[in-house]
């Protein structure tokens, strides 16, 4: 066994979805799922067509999910020797308001005006063969 062997014991995964955290204890050595917890969080549709959330949520719906799994003694956060993240897609973050999901499409109207003029343009060729649609994520 040598000194990296032991530097520590786990890796920690937060999956942020659409619906909720999800955060995971790893082992380091073989990836074995050691323990894992889910907080679900609330989107908020304040009209038709949009779709938020309060990234507040996100962060303390992690930080619970960590304190759970913390407690539940599988795993001491000093043993933690990487964190790995991921969520479903950007999400536009505004601090002084909710933030715009994926999903929200308040920016419709403006993405088939860009989608008409810029017909054709190389950029949007990413975007289902240039065909659209766009999101908020793209405004």
């Amino acid at each position: 066994s040598s000194a990296s062997d032991s530097a520590y014991k786990f890796v920690l995964g937060a999956d942020f979805g659409t619906e909720s955290v999800r955060v995971g204890i790893f082992d380091r050595r073989d990836g074995r799922l050691v323990d894992s917890h889910s907080i679900p969080y609330t989107t908020q549709y304040p009209a038709n067509g949009f779709a938020e959330q309060n990234p507040s949520d996100w962060w303390d719906n992690f930080c619970d999910a960590c304190n759970v799994l913390f407690k539940n003694g599988k795993c001491s956060p000093v043993d933690i020797g990487a964190v790995s993240v991921d969520t479903t897609a950007c999400s536009v973050v505004a601090p002084l308001r909710p933030c715009l999901l994926w999903m929200d499409s308040r920016s419709s109207p403006q993405c088939a005006k860009i989608m008409e003029q810029a017909k054709g343009d190389s950029a949007l060729q990413v975007n289902c063969g240039g065909q659209g649609p766009l999101s908020a994520e793209w405004m």
